[in-house]
C-alpha cells in the first residue's frame, strides 16, 4: 500500500490503514519506515506515568524531557513489549494507549482490531513465519 497498491491490503487491513490516518497516528508515524525519525514528547496530551526523563538525560534541555524517539512501525507486531518502558505487553493495548495519551482519542475495539491489523500488514513476511 504504501507504495500506492491499494490492492495489497485485506479489508481489514485497509479500515485499518484508513483509521490509522483519521486518527492522526501520522503526525508522528511518517515517511517510508512509518516512525523513527523525530523524538515526541510520551504523554503529549494525556500524562503518561513514567520516571524516566528520555532525551533530557542525555541533552539537559527541559524541552526534552519525556522525549523519546518515535519507533518505526516496520515489524512492530513482531516487538513486543511496547512503549520505551517496555510497559505495555501488546500491540492492541500499545494503539489503544497512544491514542489516548498523544492524541486525546478513546479507540473503539473495534478501531483497534483494524489498526492492528494493518500494523500487522508492515511486518516482513519471512521474520513473521520464523
Amino acid at each position: 500500500m504504501l507504495k500506492g497498491n491499494g490492492t495489497s491490503l485485506s479489508a481489514q487491513e485497509l479500515k485499518g490503514a484508513e483509521l490509522f490516518l483519521k486518527t492522526g497516528c501520522t503526525t508522528c508515524h511518517t515517511g517510508p519506515l512509518i516512525g523513527g525519525n523525530m523524538y515526541m514528547k510520551v504523554g503529549l496530551v494525556n500524562p503518561y506515568e513514567t520516571s524516566d526523563l528520555g532525551r533530557f538525560a542525555v541533552t539537559k534541555d527541559n524541552d526534552d524531557k519525556f522525549k523519546f524517539k518515535v519507533p518505526t512501525l516496520r515489524n512492530i507486531a513482531l516487538t513486543a513489549p511496547y512503549f520505551h518502558d517496555g510497559k505495555v505487553a501488546t500491540l492492541s493495548d500499545a494503539v489503544k494507549k497512544m491514542a489516548w495519551h498523544q492524541l486525546g482519542k478513546e479507540l473503539k475495539d473495534d478501531e483497534v482490531k483494524a489498526i492492528v491489523a494493518f500494523l500487522g500488514s508492515l511486518s516482513d513476511k519471512a521474520r513473521a513465519a520464523k
